[in-house]
Order: C-alpha cells, then sequence, then structure tokens
C-alpha cells in the first residue's frame, strides 16, 4: 500500500509470456560455446577489462551511485547503460536498445571508413 492507502496494480502477465520465459530459463546452455567465451574474456586483455568495468558499473548501480535515467536521445524509460570509456566506470550513458543499437552502428561504422580512408592513403 501506497501513503494514501492504494494498493498499486499489479501487472499480469499473459499465459504466453510466461511460457517464453519459463522456456528460456530451462533451455539448454552450450556449455562447451559457454567455457570457450570465458577464457577467451579472462585471457584477452581488452575483454577483461570491458568485463570488469561492467561489473564495476553494476556495483554503483545497486548501490545507488548511479541512476539509469531515461534515454538520452528519445526519453524511453526501459534504458541500458553505455560505456564512453572502459577505464572509468562512471562514464556512462542511459539509452534505450533501440538508440544503443544505432549509436553502436554509427561508431563502428565511422571505424570502419576511417580505417578504409587510412589504408587507401598508405
Amino acid at each position: 500500500m501506497d501513503l494514501l492507502g492504494i494498493a498499486p496494480v499489479e501487472k499480469r502477465k499473459s499465459p504466453e509470456t510466461i511460457a517464453k520465459a519459463e522456456a528460456r530459463r530451462s533451455a539448454p546452455r552450450n556449455k562447451a560455446y559457454d567455457d570457450a567465451y570465458e577464457l577467451r574474456r579472462m585471457s584477452d586483455p581488452v575483454l577483461r577489462q570491458r568485463y570488469e568495468c561492467r561489473q564495476q558499473t553494476q556495483a554503483l548501480v545497486s548501490a545507488g551511485f548511479i541512476r539509469r535515467n531515461p534515454c538520452e536521445v528519445c526519453g524511453d524509460t526501459d534504458v541500458d547503460l553505455h560505456h564512453t570509456n572502459y577505464n572509468d566506470p562512471y562514464a556512462v550513458i542511459s539509452l534505450c536498445r533501440r538508440c544503443h543499437a544505432r549509436h553502436e552502428g554509427k561508431t563502428r561504422r565511422d571505424e570502419r571508413r576511417r580505417s578504409r580512408r587510412t589504408s587507401r592513403h598508405d
């Protein structure tokens, strides 16, 4: 109950949504793939740094030092935190999935263009 004595309205999930979530939870995972990824992540210094930064950021979110604000592009409230610098766990911006995908695609596309330009002039 809130301050006015009104119980919050619970969102009820459809049986299909519940069944899909249960199927995802109980789906067998590819252990060989998971083990290979874990080994690569821990042996590659760049991937390890990203992993550790994400872990630190998650701890900061849980402790309340970082808040998930609405998307900085469109204002949606269902957001991911995008790291702008993996050396600093505080260097994050809030982006929804759609804007995050667009941002990632744009930055990767720009990197490919830059690498093509430099390789042509060599």
